[in-house]
């Protein structure tokens, strides 16, 4: 009876550590894949929503600074890819920044970063940041991974640390430079930090927005990775 007692408590306590939490505790992200969808995909073959959802000028309709922060630079089959790759990178991100964060705590994330787009599309000249969302949770996450590796009772074991790390050097490094490099092989020859900041301006907005959450929620990033991941929240 003893055995079957602590067999039985095992296999209730290993949903609390399971690296990759079920869709139903996802709700945000859910909600996140939905709008970018809802907000993309018909302005890739419809050049009229394109227009009403875009934050390149002139801006008619008081929705765009905010749809802004879900569409792409361009429509056609650019806006496909990038919806591809933003995809991927919200599979591989949204739910483990949703559990560190908690739900409530994510969804505020989430609100900054589309605020902050949005007073940035109606400052300058008007552009689209459809990362912009992802990149807020990357300082999230890398804070999250530093944190389980020094400590062995996080739902993150070394597999997936790993695996995070890599989409976040894809992101940080390989996406920023090429960001970068990109708007010279068009024959550009401005400015390299000049370049640097135009390029990747919406991705360095939303990463400032996540650093500060991140330093504004160390806590409890820290002891939902060991201690809140029960994932009946």
């Amino acid at each position: 009876v003893v055995e079957m007692a602590m067999e039985t408590g095992m296999s209730r306590e290993e949903p609390r550590h399971r690296a990759t939490p079920g869709w139903r505790q996802c709700p945000i992200v859910i909600l996140c894949f939905a709008t970018c969808a809802i907000v993309t995909l018909p302005g890739a073959f419809w050049a009229e929503w394109y227009e009403s959802t875009s934050g390149i000028a002139p801006r008619e309709h008081v929705w765009q600074p905010v749809t802004a922060a879900f569409q792409h630079g361009w429509p056609g089959m650019p806006a496909l890819v990038h919806f591809g790759l933003n995809t991927v990178l919200i599979l591989l991100l949204g739910p483990t920044a949703e559990r560190m964060l908690g739900s409530a705590w994510f969804a505020m994330l989430c609100g900054a970063a589309i605020a902050a787009n949005a007073l940035a599309v109606h400052l300058g000249e008007g552009v689209n940041g459809s990362s912009l969302v992802i990149y807020s949770w990357g300082p999230v996450v890398w804070w999250g991974c530093r944190i389980a590796r020094s400590r062995d009772d996080t739902f993150l074991d070394e597999n997936v640390i790993q695996r995070l790390q890599g989409v976040l050097f894809v992101m940080y490094v390989v996406i920023t430079c090429g960001m970068t490099a990109l708007p010279y092989l068009g024959g550009w020859r401005g400015n390299p930090l000049l370049t640097f900041w135009l390029s990747n301006q919406f991705h360095l907005i939303a990463s400032g927005v996540g650093v500060v959450f991140a330093l504004i929620f160390a806590r409890t990033i820290q002891w939902r990775l060991s201690n809140g991941n029960d994932l009946t929240e």
